[in-house]
């Protein structure tokens, strides 16, 4: 099974031109993964494995997701914080260019009742903090939240 990850926007901007070895979009897949989306234009985003596994992602087998930056003590591949990155920077481009953007990380068959909601004010998530949390659906915004959803690791 994989992770997939899709975005959804009311810009128009062809995402493809964002393609990179990091990352590539493919515009309205054909998934029915994007009924949960709530914006007009969807694009499946596949890591450089071809899927949406390289990206960093919070296992929805752990309970409270939380945003932080890397750790040394647990070690992860560099190309899945390049892919995560980059991703981060094209989501934030299209925000402060006031777009709205949502963003989905599913499994593939995932029951799409259980998707929950988090909104994500990219003001409060460094770009080092970014991850995408399975089985949630991501509403960004520019502004900072009154409060933090950046959290110290345990």
């Amino acid at each position: 099974m994989c992770n997939l990850v899709y975005v959804a926007t009311d810009s128009d901007e062809d995402l493809t031109r964002h393609d990179s070895v990091h990352l590539h979009f493919l515009k309205e897949p054909g998934d029915p993964a994007l009924a949960a989306l709530t914006l007009p234009h969807r694009w499946f985003v596949g890591s450089r494995t071809g899927c949406s596994c390289g990206f960093r992602h919070w296992a929805s087998v752990n309970p409270h997701p939380a945003f932080w930056a890397p750790e040394d003590w647990y070690p992860e591949d560099a190309e899945d914080l390049a892919s995560t990155q980059a991703l981060y920077r094209i989501i934030e481009g299209l925000v402060s260019a006031g777009h709205r953007v949502e963003c989905l990380d599913t499994w593939n068959g995932e029951d799409l009742d259980s998707i929950r909601e988090q909104e994500v004010h990219l003001g409060d998530v460094p770009i080092a903090a970014f991850r995408l949390f399975e089985g949630y659906r991501f509403r960004f915004e520019a502004r900072a939240a009154p409060g933090v959803v950046l959290q110290e690791r345990p």
